[in-house]
Protein backbone atom coordinates (compact mmCIF):
# COMPACT_ATOMS: atom_id res chain seq x y z
CA UNK A 1 0.00 0.00 0.00
CA UNK A 2 1.11 3.81 -0.46
CA UNK A 3 2.64 5.43 2.28
CA UNK A 4 2.53 8.86 3.12
CA UNK A 5 4.92 10.49 5.01
CA UNK A 6 4.24 10.29 8.83
CA UNK A 7 6.32 11.65 11.60
CA UNK A 8 8.99 13.70 12.52
CA UNK A 9 12.19 14.72 10.20
CA UNK A 10 14.81 13.39 12.28
CA UNK A 11 16.80 16.64 13.09
CA UNK A 12 20.13 15.52 12.12
CA UNK A 13 23.81 17.84 11.08
CA UNK A 14 26.60 16.47 9.41
CA UNK A 15 29.26 14.95 12.41
CA UNK A 16 32.09 15.64 9.64
CA UNK A 17 32.66 17.28 5.99
CA UNK A 18 35.49 16.84 3.88
CA UNK A 19 35.43 19.38 0.61
CA UNK A 20 36.78 18.11 -2.43
CA UNK A 21 36.41 14.53 -2.39
CA UNK A 22 35.04 11.55 -4.29
CA UNK A 23 33.79 8.38 -2.36
CA UNK A 24 35.38 5.31 -3.68
CA UNK A 25 33.61 3.01 -1.29
CA UNK A 26 34.46 1.71 1.84
CA UNK A 27 37.70 -0.54 3.45
CA UNK A 28 36.81 -3.93 5.11
CA UNK A 29 36.90 -2.41 8.41
CA UNK A 30 34.26 -0.08 7.48
CA UNK A 31 36.34 3.25 7.21
CA UNK A 32 36.12 5.48 4.10
CA UNK A 33 37.97 5.12 0.51
CA UNK A 34 38.14 8.79 -1.19
CA UNK A 35 40.09 10.16 -3.74
CA UNK A 36 40.29 14.02 -4.66
CA UNK A 37 39.74 13.68 -7.97
CA UNK A 38 37.03 12.00 -9.77
CA UNK A 39 37.33 8.79 -11.73
CA UNK A 40 38.92 9.67 -14.92
CA UNK A 41 39.38 12.98 -14.25
CA UNK A 42 43.45 13.11 -15.75
CA UNK A 43 45.26 13.96 -12.69
CA UNK A 44 48.34 12.25 -11.96
CA UNK A 45 48.88 10.03 -9.91
CA UNK A 46 45.86 8.66 -8.13
CA UNK A 47 45.70 9.23 -4.70
CA UNK A 48 43.42 7.26 -2.30
CA UNK A 49 42.79 8.36 0.95
CA UNK A 50 41.30 5.94 3.89
CA UNK A 51 39.25 8.44 6.39
CA UNK A 52 38.23 7.00 9.40
CA UNK A 53 34.48 6.72 9.67
CA UNK A 54 34.51 8.31 13.16
CA UNK A 55 36.51 11.31 12.38
CA UNK A 56 36.61 11.77 9.00
CA UNK A 57 40.25 12.01 9.10
CA UNK A 58 42.62 10.39 6.74
CA UNK A 59 44.51 7.21 8.62
CA UNK A 60 46.63 5.95 5.98
CA UNK A 61 46.92 7.09 1.99
CA UNK A 62 47.80 5.03 -1.05
CA UNK A 63 49.51 5.91 -4.45
CA UNK A 64 49.13 4.59 -7.78
CA UNK A 65 51.51 6.77 -9.57
CA UNK A 66 51.37 4.23 -12.47
CA UNK A 67 47.37 6.21 -13.12
CA UNK A 68 48.81 9.20 -14.61
CA UNK A 69 47.73 11.52 -16.76
CA UNK A 70 46.50 9.24 -19.81
CA UNK A 71 43.43 7.71 -18.18
CA UNK A 72 39.73 7.79 -18.43
CA UNK A 73 38.47 5.11 -16.10
CA UNK A 74 39.88 3.47 -12.72
CA UNK A 75 38.45 1.09 -10.44
CA UNK A 76 39.80 -0.24 -7.16
CA UNK A 77 39.05 -3.05 -4.62
CA UNK A 78 37.54 -2.08 -1.29
CA UNK A 79 41.11 -3.33 0.14
CA UNK A 80 42.92 -1.21 -2.22
CA UNK A 81 45.24 -4.53 -3.38
CA UNK A 82 44.21 -4.56 -6.94
CA UNK A 83 43.68 -1.37 -9.51
CA UNK A 84 42.52 -1.29 -13.08
CA UNK A 85 42.12 1.12 -15.45
CA UNK A 86 41.80 2.50 -18.91
CA UNK A 87 44.06 5.16 -20.93
CA UNK A 88 41.78 7.56 -22.80
CA UNK A 89 41.78 6.52 -25.84
CA UNK A 90 40.12 3.13 -24.34
CA UNK A 91 42.70 0.78 -26.17
CA UNK A 92 44.74 -0.60 -23.71
CA UNK A 93 43.32 -2.33 -20.10
CA UNK A 94 45.96 -1.95 -16.99
CA UNK A 95 45.55 -4.06 -13.94
CA UNK A 96 48.10 -4.20 -11.41
CA UNK A 97 48.36 -6.78 -8.32
CA UNK A 98 50.33 -7.13 -4.85
CA UNK A 99 52.49 -9.47 -6.92
CA UNK A 100 52.56 -8.34 -10.61
CA UNK A 101 50.71 -5.61 -13.46
CA UNK A 102 49.98 -6.46 -16.71
CA UNK A 103 48.38 -4.26 -19.29
CA UNK A 104 45.90 -5.69 -22.55
CA UNK A 105 45.78 -3.95 -25.96
CA UNK A 106 43.31 -6.79 -27.18
CA UNK A 107 40.08 -5.66 -29.34
CA UNK A 108 37.32 -5.60 -27.53
CA UNK A 109 38.41 -2.97 -24.74
CA UNK A 110 37.52 0.09 -26.65
CA UNK A 111 33.67 1.88 -25.28
CA UNK A 112 34.54 0.07 -22.08
CA UNK A 113 31.92 2.04 -19.09
CA UNK A 114 32.82 0.45 -16.29
CA UNK A 115 35.33 -2.30 -14.38
CA UNK A 116 34.22 -3.81 -11.36
CA UNK A 117 36.43 -7.05 -9.38
CA UNK A 118 34.54 -9.72 -8.01
CA UNK A 119 34.71 -10.07 -3.94
CA UNK A 120 37.29 -12.36 -3.88
CA UNK A 121 39.51 -10.70 -6.37
CA UNK A 122 40.22 -12.80 -8.94
CA UNK A 123 38.15 -11.75 -11.56
CA UNK A 124 37.93 -8.36 -13.41
CA UNK A 125 34.20 -7.60 -15.49
CA UNK A 126 34.51 -4.47 -17.71
CA UNK A 127 30.80 -3.60 -19.12
CA UNK A 128 31.23 -2.47 -22.61
CA UNK A 129 28.72 0.31 -24.57
CA UNK A 130 28.94 -2.43 -27.60
CA UNK A 131 26.40 -4.73 -25.95
CA UNK A 132 28.74 -7.22 -23.93
CA UNK A 133 30.92 -8.04 -20.79
CA UNK A 134 34.48 -9.37 -20.76
CA UNK A 135 35.66 -11.44 -17.73
CA UNK A 136 39.15 -10.65 -17.01
CA UNK A 137 41.56 -13.44 -14.89
CA UNK A 138 43.08 -11.00 -12.58
CA UNK A 139 46.43 -12.72 -11.73
CA UNK A 140 47.06 -14.06 -15.09
CA UNK A 141 46.30 -11.04 -17.22
CA UNK A 142 43.62 -13.01 -19.83
CA UNK A 143 40.18 -12.65 -20.82
CA UNK A 144 38.21 -15.59 -19.70
CA UNK A 145 35.29 -14.95 -21.98
CA UNK A 146 33.05 -12.66 -23.47
CA UNK A 147 29.75 -12.14 -22.27
CA UNK A 148 27.51 -11.02 -25.89
CA UNK A 149 24.30 -9.66 -24.54
CA UNK A 150 21.00 -7.90 -26.16
CA UNK A 151 21.07 -4.26 -25.46
CA UNK A 152 24.16 -2.39 -23.34
CA UNK A 153 24.89 -3.20 -19.68
CA UNK A 154 24.11 -0.72 -17.49
CA UNK A 155 24.44 -2.61 -14.15
CA UNK A 156 26.57 -5.55 -13.08
CA UNK A 157 26.63 -7.78 -9.45
CA UNK A 158 28.80 -10.21 -8.35
CA UNK A 159 27.08 -12.80 -6.08
CA UNK A 160 28.61 -12.58 -2.65
CA UNK A 161 30.55 -15.96 -3.46
CA UNK A 162 31.99 -14.06 -6.39
CA UNK A 163 30.92 -17.11 -8.71
CA UNK A 164 27.82 -15.72 -10.83
CA UNK A 165 27.31 -12.68 -12.53
CA UNK A 166 24.11 -10.97 -12.53
CA UNK A 167 23.81 -8.29 -15.65
CA UNK A 168 21.03 -5.56 -16.37
CA UNK A 169 20.47 -4.41 -19.51
CA UNK A 170 19.57 -0.88 -20.64
CA UNK A 171 16.51 -2.33 -22.37
CA UNK A 172 12.49 -1.60 -21.91
CA UNK A 173 11.66 -3.96 -24.69
CA UNK A 174 12.98 -7.21 -23.12
CA UNK A 175 11.68 -7.43 -19.46
CA UNK A 176 11.80 -11.25 -19.48
CA UNK A 177 15.39 -11.19 -20.75
CA UNK A 178 16.66 -7.57 -19.33
CA UNK A 179 18.68 -9.45 -15.91
CA UNK A 180 20.44 -12.47 -16.70
CA UNK A 181 22.81 -14.78 -14.79
CA UNK A 182 26.34 -15.55 -15.75
CA UNK A 183 28.96 -18.28 -14.40
CA UNK A 184 32.22 -16.17 -13.79
CA UNK A 185 34.61 -19.51 -14.49
CA UNK A 186 33.35 -19.78 -18.13
CA UNK A 187 31.25 -16.97 -18.97
CA UNK A 188 28.05 -19.49 -19.88
CA UNK A 189 25.02 -18.17 -19.08
CA UNK A 190 22.83 -19.64 -16.14
CA UNK A 191 19.83 -18.10 -16.76
CA UNK A 192 17.44 -15.16 -16.30
CA UNK A 193 15.36 -13.19 -13.67
CA UNK A 194 12.27 -12.86 -15.45
CA UNK A 195 10.27 -10.57 -13.05
CA UNK A 196 13.37 -7.87 -12.84
CA UNK A 197 13.20 -5.31 -15.67
CA UNK A 198 15.85 -3.81 -17.47
CA UNK A 199 17.61 0.01 -16.75
CA UNK A 200 17.72 -0.16 -12.86
CA UNK A 201 19.61 3.01 -12.11
CA UNK A 202 18.99 3.23 -8.24
CA UNK A 203 20.56 -0.46 -7.21
CA UNK A 204 21.59 -3.34 -8.29
CA UNK A 205 23.18 -5.35 -5.74
CA UNK A 206 23.08 -8.77 -4.27
CA UNK A 207 22.03 -9.30 -0.60
CA UNK A 208 24.87 -9.97 1.50
CA UNK A 209 24.75 -14.15 1.98
CA UNK A 210 22.27 -14.81 -0.16
CA UNK A 211 21.38 -15.07 -4.03
CA UNK A 212 18.48 -12.36 -3.71
CA UNK A 213 19.11 -9.41 -6.10
CA UNK A 214 17.97 -5.97 -4.57
CA UNK A 215 17.33 -4.07 -7.52
CA UNK A 216 14.71 -1.33 -9.22
CA UNK A 217 11.29 -2.58 -9.01
CA UNK A 218 8.20 -1.02 -11.17
CA UNK A 219 6.16 1.24 -9.26
CA UNK A 220 8.78 3.19 -8.18
CA UNK A 221 10.40 1.15 -5.45
CA UNK A 222 12.61 -1.33 -4.23
CA UNK A 223 12.09 -5.05 -4.34
CA UNK A 224 14.47 -7.98 -3.79
CA UNK A 225 13.96 -10.47 -6.65
CA UNK A 226 15.04 -14.42 -6.16
CA UNK A 227 17.60 -14.95 -8.84
CA UNK A 228 16.60 -18.86 -9.47
CA UNK A 229 13.05 -18.31 -9.75
CA UNK A 230 12.33 -14.70 -10.84
CA UNK A 231 9.94 -14.00 -8.01
CA UNK A 232 9.43 -10.90 -5.75
CA UNK A 233 9.76 -11.61 -2.25
CA UNK A 234 8.99 -8.36 -0.90
CA UNK A 235 9.30 -4.63 -2.04
CA UNK A 236 9.69 -1.19 -0.09
CA UNK A 237 6.56 0.55 0.31
CA UNK A 238 6.15 3.15 -1.96
CA UNK A 239 6.88 6.59 -0.62
CA UNK A 240 4.35 9.26 -2.10
CA UNK A 241 3.50 12.93 -0.94
CA UNK A 242 0.27 15.15 -1.76
CA UNK A 243 0.29 16.03 -5.14
CA UNK A 244 0.24 19.70 -5.74
CA UNK A 245 -3.15 20.68 -6.83
CA UNK A 246 -4.63 21.14 -9.44
CA UNK A 247 -3.40 17.69 -10.59
CA UNK A 248 -5.30 14.22 -11.83
CA UNK A 249 -4.25 12.43 -8.95
CA UNK A 250 -4.50 12.95 -4.94
CA UNK A 251 -0.92 11.76 -4.27
CA UNK A 252 2.27 11.31 -6.84
CA UNK A 253 4.49 8.53 -6.04
CA UNK A 254 8.26 9.31 -6.58
CA UNK A 255 10.94 6.93 -7.22
CA UNK A 256 13.97 5.91 -5.73
CA UNK A 257 17.25 8.15 -7.02
CA UNK A 258 19.67 5.72 -5.42
CA UNK A 259 19.58 3.03 -2.50
CA UNK A 260 22.47 1.48 -0.58
CA UNK A 261 22.90 -1.43 1.98
CA UNK A 262 24.60 -1.83 5.36
CA UNK A 263 26.97 -4.60 5.48
CA UNK A 264 24.46 -7.58 7.04
CA UNK A 265 21.74 -6.16 5.21
CA UNK A 266 19.35 -5.20 7.90
CA UNK A 267 18.88 -1.85 6.58
CA UNK A 268 18.81 -0.23 3.82
CA UNK A 269 18.44 3.97 2.38
CA UNK A 270 16.76 4.85 -0.33
CA UNK A 271 17.03 8.62 -1.54
CA UNK A 272 14.49 10.30 -3.05
CA UNK A 273 13.18 13.78 -3.99
CA UNK A 274 10.16 14.94 -2.81
CA UNK A 275 10.23 17.96 -5.01
CA UNK A 276 10.44 20.33 -2.69
CA UNK A 277 13.70 22.20 -2.68
CA UNK A 278 16.14 18.89 -0.94
CA UNK A 279 16.63 15.25 -1.40
CA UNK A 280 15.16 13.19 1.47
CA UNK A 281 17.04 10.12 2.73
CA UNK A 282 14.67 7.34 4.41
CA UNK A 283 16.12 3.93 6.12
CA UNK A 284 14.26 0.86 6.38
CA UNK A 285 14.68 -2.06 8.66
CA UNK A 286 15.07 -4.89 5.25
CA UNK A 287 13.11 -7.66 7.71
CA UNK A 288 10.37 -5.23 9.01
CA UNK A 289 10.20 -3.04 6.15
CA UNK A 290 9.40 -0.38 9.05
CA UNK A 291 10.33 3.48 7.88
CA UNK A 292 13.06 4.03 10.77
CA UNK A 293 14.19 7.62 9.67
CA UNK A 294 14.12 10.14 7.36
CA UNK A 295 16.86 12.55 6.97
CA UNK A 296 16.71 15.93 4.82
CA UNK A 297 19.96 15.47 2.87
CA UNK A 298 21.67 18.05 0.14
CA UNK A 299 23.09 14.88 -2.18
CA UNK A 300 22.68 11.32 -2.68
CA UNK A 301 22.55 9.21 0.83
CA UNK A 302 24.53 6.35 0.97
CA UNK A 303 24.22 3.67 3.97
CA UNK A 304 27.93 3.11 6.26
CA UNK A 305 28.29 -0.66 6.56
CA UNK A 306 27.52 -0.70 10.41
CA UNK A 307 24.07 0.80 9.45
CA UNK A 308 24.17 3.97 11.95
CA UNK A 309 25.27 6.83 9.22
CA UNK A 310 24.81 7.71 6.16
CA UNK A 311 27.18 9.34 4.06
CA UNK A 312 26.39 12.34 1.94
CA UNK A 313 27.78 13.46 -1.20
CA UNK A 314 27.33 17.23 -2.88
CA UNK A 315 28.87 18.25 -5.66
CA UNK A 316 29.32 21.48 -6.93
CA UNK A 317 31.20 22.36 -4.91
CA UNK A 318 31.91 18.52 -4.61
CA UNK A 319 31.95 17.28 -0.44
CA UNK A 320 31.88 14.11 1.43
CA UNK A 321 29.46 14.56 4.68
CA UNK A 322 28.48 11.90 7.82
CA UNK A 323 25.21 11.98 9.41
CA UNK A 324 24.21 9.80 12.55
CA UNK A 325 21.17 8.00 12.75
CA UNK A 326 20.57 8.71 16.41
CA UNK A 327 17.49 9.17 18.99
CA UNK A 328 14.22 7.69 18.74
CA UNK A 329 12.60 6.10 15.59
CA UNK A 330 9.97 8.12 14.52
Amino acid sequence: MPTLLLGALLAASAAWTVPNVFSLGFAPNGDVLVTSRARGSGAAPLDVNVRSLVTGKVVSSVSIPEVGDDVSLVSVSSDLRLAAWLDKAQDVLTVRTPTTRWSSKLQGVRGTTALTFSPDGRTLAAANSNGYVQLWDVERGERRATILLKSRPDRLAFRPDSRVLAVNIRSYEAPNDATTLWNVADGMKLGSVQSLPGFSPATFVFEPGTSMLIAEAPRYTIGWFDSESGSVSKTLPMYVTPCEQPASFVNCAHGPLNASLSRDGSRITVTVDPRDGRLLALVYDTRTLKRLYQVRVEGFAVLTPDGNSLLVSTSYPDSLSKVVLEGEVP
